[in-house]
């Protein structure tokens, strides 16, 4: 795995575990410890996005910020294999 592929997986990884604890949040708005978790985790996604967009691009087309041309499609698509990096669970 390149450091690319390294980069996007704590980017994903990071967000899957904001979208868990914004469910759980949402039935348990006053859970102090959740928010703290919450909090630390939103903090460390943003290290990993600002890392990956350091190096390789913005992960979104609306993070754009261009130099005069709009090269958002030099990264792989979605539906690329290495555009969508799936999880090893085994």
């Amino acid at each position: 795995m390149n450091d690319r592929e390294k980069l996007l997986k704590r980017v994903q990884m990071f967000d899957f575990i904001l979208t868990e604890l914004n469910l759980f949040l949402d039935t348990h708005p006053n859970d102090k410890n959740a928010l703290e978790y919450f909090a630390q985790y939103q903090y460390l996604k943003n290290e990993a996005v600002n890392q990956y967009e350091s190096r390789f691009g913005p992960l979104r087309a609306e993070d754009f910020v261009g130099d005069g041309k709009f090269d958002w499609v030099k990264g792989p698509w979605p539906w690329e294999s290495e555009g969508n990096l799936s999880v090893d669970l085994r």
